[in-house]
């Protein structure tokens, strides 16, 4: 009994108790506190992202009525004009504002998706604590390499083409063909342009149906170019990833690697 009672740790004094119900107390309130900046964070994000992208949409459909009404004068004079031996140019004009009012707001659009995606990357960096690099993408545990993450819910098509691509299903184009494509990449930014023209070779443009073509592994690192996966996909989705994919490797010099994935 004597033995149990000398080995039985000594009861906490009620100042030691208080201590530590404080310090409790106080990381919960810490971690709220981090919690709460963050979600103000993305918030504002989101905000400056409408706010851009509703300027964007309303001075675009601007740029669209006053090309349509000019073309509808043109147009009106257009008999006048031909006798005068001039060609009806009306939609000619027509087309080139609607290309413009589009060319702004996709613009804007990105511009937006900018701010909201440096919000969130700031908000993730506060509630950890300030554990990351600015603009980073993040560090695996126990000596794995830096990872470039694309956001399934921000960027829907470009991380589906990811995914396919790394289970072993490739495109070109419409033509979807058997190839695995890695997820461990090495950057190369020098090779870019080179890598990109031999990548698209041969893939028509669909900008008029704001499509672009994805590629995977992408022209900026070594692996891409010859044999890259190439698909359709939209292109404020395919633009945006490709914004924050630059992000994350800010910092990294050409031979550095990094793995892809998605979440």
């Amino acid at each position: 009994m004597t033995k149990a009672q000398e080995a039985a740790p000594p009861k906490p004094t009620l100042l030691e108790e208080a201590t530590s119900a404080l310090g409790s107390g106080l990381h919960s309130r810490a971690d709220d506190f981090r919690h709460g900046v963050g979600g103000a964070l993305r918030g504002a994000g989101d905000v400056g992202h409408m706010a851009l992208q509703g300027a964007g949409t309303l001075l675009g459909e601007e740029i669209k009525g006053a090309g349509k009404v000019a073309g509808g004068a043109l147009h009106a004079g257009a008999s006048v004009l031909s006798g005068l031996g001039f060609r009806d140019g009306s939609r000619d004009l027509e087309t080139s504002t609607e290309d413009a009012g589009d060319d702004v707001e996709g613009r804007t659009d990105e511009a937006g998706q900018d701010i909201e995606d440096t919000a969130d990357r700031e908000a993730t960096d506060v509630e950890d604590g300030g554990s990351r690099g600015g603009g980073s993408g993040g560090r695996g545990i126990g000596g794995h390499g830096h990872y470039v993450i694309i956001d399934k819910v921000k960027y829907p098509e470009t991380a589906q083409h990811v995914e396919e691509a790394q289970s072993g299903i490739s495109w070109r184009g419409d033509e979807r063909r058997e190839q695995q494509q890695p997820s461990d990449l090495t950057i190369d930014r020098d090779g870019a342009d080179d890598n990109r023209k031999v990548s698209l070779r041969g893939i028509p443009r669909r900008g008029a149906q704001k499509l672009d073509r994805d590629e995977y592994p992408p022209a900026m690192f070594e692996e891409g170019g010859m044999g890259a996966s190439v698909k359709y996909i939209d292109s404020s989705d395919n633009r945006g990833a490709g914004r924050s994919m630059g992000n994350q490797v800010k910092g990294l010099n050409n031979g550095d690697q990094v793995t892809v994935v998605t979440g």
